[in-house]
């Protein structure tokens, strides 16, 4: 989605539901989802502009960070994936299973630091090597 479809999208929460992005043959398996279609309610876009402070532009890395993002596995229902913007930071993604696993769902998305990521990733497994995030290269362990 473009800014100004972001922007439309949470300013009159029409359509109520969007596609943020398209999971890849492979993390689907990790997830045993039927469906690679990951989704965000209106609702959710709000809580992400009031909780976390987002502005329409930061939900355009959302399709990056899911699409291209480092991504781990720290539970069996859920991915969580990070994307490095070199203005506006490090962005944390979680997406989840729902409905018997055919359904995929934004579950978290803010900004978040790169002590919290190291700590994470600490706990969890890598599935997807590598990304440039600020600051070098990230590469798989």
């Amino acid at each position: 989605m473009t800014e100004e479809e972001w922007f439309d999208f949470i300013t009159t929460g029409t359509p109520q539901i969007v596609t943020v992005a398209r999971l890849s043959v492979e993390l689907c398996a990790f997830l045993h989802c039927s469906s690679n279609r990951v989704q965000m309610g209106h609702d959710y876009a709000l809580k992400g502009m009031h909780k976390h402070q987002l502005a329409p532009h930061h939900f355009r890395a959302l399709t990056w960070a899911i699409e291209t993002g480092a991504a781990i596995q720290d539970h069996p229902d859920s991915l969580t994936f990070y994307w490095s913007d070199r203005i506006y930071g490090l962005f944390h993604t979680t997406i989840k299973t729902k409905l018997g696993h055919s359904e995929l769902w934004v579950a978290t998305f803010h900004k978040t630091t790169f002590a919290k990521f190291n700590a994470k990733l600490r706990k969890a497994k890598l599935i997807r090597g590598t990304h440039e995030l600020t600051g070098g290269i990230f590469a798989a362990r």
